[in-house]
């Protein structure tokens, strides 16, 4: 829950932790490309990396879906210590869900 929290979080919510969170809400009014989907992945690994550092991130996928106008996210991770590979997938849409 914690990387799903820390990708939803947009910076200044969380109180005395403005940094806390990451942009990703700023990409979802772009376009539903694969050019916004890079840029999306970029964030979502930035974020994950600086804010989460028990978890050492394997692989950021991000899929545009613009026929539903949104993005699936899909972050594999390993906790630090474990082998054992995690993953978390959230799907991002300009409204709240």
């Amino acid at each position: 829950n914690a990387i799903k929290n820390i990708i939803l979080t947009v910076p200044g919510e969380v109180p005395f932790d403005s940094t806390m969170g990451s942009q990703v809400s700023d990409y979802l009014f772009e376009l539903f490309d694969d050019g916004t989907a890079g840029l999306l992945t970029l964030e979502v690994e930035r974020a994950v990396k600086f804010n989460e550092p028990r978890a050492e991130v394997e692989e950021v996928l991000v899929q545009a879906q613009p026929d539903q106008n949104q993005f699936h996210v899909s972050v594999r991770y390993k906790i630090v210590g474990y082998e054992e590979i995690f993953e978390v997938s959230q799907i991002l849409t300009p409204t709240a869900q």
